[in-house]
């Protein structure tokens, strides 16, 4: 009896205030052997994303309100 599970993932992203784009690649294989000639299963599947963004409006920077203090 023989049975095997993978599972692989990869991205590659970029971003800034203003956009975003990257890719993600997926991948999973599942493998199931019972026996000489009896019972076998495989299984692949896999998927290729590609995104891309526009921010409206970002937000602001977290400590943008802090006040500097000066010394007088």
């Amino acid at each position: 009896m023989f049975d095997m599970n993978f599972a692989g993932k990869a991205s590659i992203q970029y971003n800034n205030s203003r956009f975003f784009f990257g890719t993600r690649f997926m991948y999973n294989y599942f493998g199931y052997n019972h026996g000489d000639k009896e019972l076998r299963i495989d299984d692949n599947y896999w998927s290729l994303r590609l995104y891309v963004g526009l921010r409206f409006g970002g937000k602001k920077p977290l400590f943008a309100s802090r006040k500097k203090k000066t010394r007088q």
